[in-house]
């Protein structure tokens, strides 16, 4: 055999032997099939709107779809409200009480009731602005078929599954129920005048799907339901807060760009960048699965082993960072055959918002890791908040600057500058831990 070939050969086995250790190491293989069902999951979440993305932007135009941009933009804004942080400190807390069933039923108690609480503040807040705002009330009833989405997300208890570590318990039922709404859109929506039922069907998904795994919880894992006391839900809530706030803030960059769009452009103009933006937002929500199942490994290694926890940021770091500048430099090349093959030709437009967008993804993979990997798991929560909050201000700031200016150009830019922000303060927050001189353990 050559020598190439013997290379080859011994590179395979040590590749091969990383693999076999990785499934025979029990922790380890419990964080790989989170990650895999998680991915699974996640996946379905935006690549079942995918399939009819094609379809619905042919079908509606420019003009109606971007209609439906900005119902999903303004909506957007109660998902934090009603997450409220729960997403991570719950899932941290079952996790740490999971062989605990007293334990486990007060927070799953308590959980349900705040966010059936949040859920009822933020449907009042909606029909106040649909009151007061004739802009919105002219399409009243867009935004609430939209909110339906809202509620499900609310009701949905994949942080209970994420604690557990027993995701599998949901992925295939929580998928069928929302592949079969997604899928009677072809059915269902034949015209521009039919945009309404595209909201109903994605409510009426996400309810299913929430149902479906509140009974699997209920059969598998019998936590108790009462309604806890005041000072119970007040010690949850303020456990969740400083995640809560940071998320929201986040909130306004994240969603915000179809709505502050729509008091400064037509429906047609916002069309053009919410349909570059739906290709981006299932990239960047590939990164969300491996964020979920990382993050109980990675408290535990900040908090018990802390060395080989600034091994594994820095790993994760490299990987990270360079599979996403790979992807951010395949989309900005081949933006116009993608804008053309996906939304159609309608929305030339949308090829340049798309190849400037197309870094947010590297950035966002950076802040990815940076973030909730390593700042939360090392209790820098206002490293973290302050993060976020100086990138919405910026997005605030630059929006006001360019929007009147550049229109979406401008919106686009102002995306990828505060991306970009937020990533390089988390980074300077991790330097000292990032490049401190301690002896590195080995995965």
């Amino acid at each position: 055999m050559s020598k190439g070939g013997l290379v080859v050969n011994k590179l395979w086995g040590v590749f091969w032997e990383k693999i076999q250790g990785l499934f025979h190491h029990e922790e380890k293989r419990r964080v790989l099939s989170n990650f895999f069902f998680l991915s699974i999951l996640q996946a379905a979440n935006y690549l079942l709107p995918l399939i009819t993305l094609p379809y619905l932007t042919r079908v509606l135009g420019p003009s109606y779809f971007g209609l439906l941009g900005v119902a999903l933009s303004l909506v957007g804004y109660f998902n934090p409200i009603t997450e409220f942080g729960f997403g991570l400190t719950a899932t941290r807390e079952i996790s740490i009480a999971k062989n605990d069933h007293s334990k486990i039923s007060e927070i799953f108690s308590a959980v349900m009731v705040l966010k059936i609480l949040l859920t009822m503040l933020s449907l009042g807040i909606l029909l106040l602005l649909l009151a007061l705002i004739p802009q919105f009330g002219a399409h009243r009833w867009l935004y609430l078929a939209t909110f339906g989405i809202t509620v499900g997300n609310a009701l949905y208890p994949s942080w209970f599954f994420q604690g557990m570590e027993e995701m599998q318990y949901i992925t295939l039922m929580n998928i069928t129920a929302k592949a079969i709404f997604t899928l009677l859109v072809f059915f269902v929506v034949r015209s521009s005048n039919d945009y309404l039922f595209v909201p109903i069907l994605q409510s009426l998904g996400w309810l299913v799907a929430a149902l479906i795994a509140l009974v699997i919880v209920k059969r598998r894992f019998s936590p108790s339901f009462f309604i806890p006391s005041r000072k119970v839900l007040w010690y949850y809530l303020r456990e969740s807060f400083p995640i809560f706030l940071s998320s929201l803030i986040s909130s306004v960059y994240i969603i915000s760009a179809p709505l502050f769009l729509s008091f400064f452009v037509a429906p047609e103009e916002v069309g053009y960048f919410y349909g570059a933006t739906r290709l981006i937002d299932p990239l960047k929500s590939l990164l969300g699965p491996v964020s979920s199942a990382l993050y109980p490994y990675l408290s535990q290694k900040a908090y018990y082993q802390k060395e080989r926890f600034a091994f594994l940021v820095k790993r994760l770091s490299l990987i990270f960072g360079a599979g996403a500048l790979v992807v951010s430099l395949g989309l900005f090349v081949f933006a116009g055959l993608i804008i053309r093959i996906v939304l159609g030709s309608q929305y030339g437009p949308s090829v340049l918002l798309f190849r400037i967008l197309s870094f947010v993804f590297f950035f966002v993979a950076l802040s990815t890791v940076w973030g909730v990997q390593t700042l939360l798991p090392l209790n820098k929560k206002k490293e973290f908040t302050f993060a976020l909050t100086g990138g919405s201000v910026l997005f605030v700031l630059l929006s006001l600057v360019l929007l009147p200016w550049l229109k979406t150009v401008g919106m686009a830019m102002s995306l990828v500058a505060t991306e970009a922000s937020i990533a390089l303060f988390m980074f300077f927050a991790l330097r000292d831990f990032l490049f401190s001189k301690e002896k590195e353990a080995k995965l």
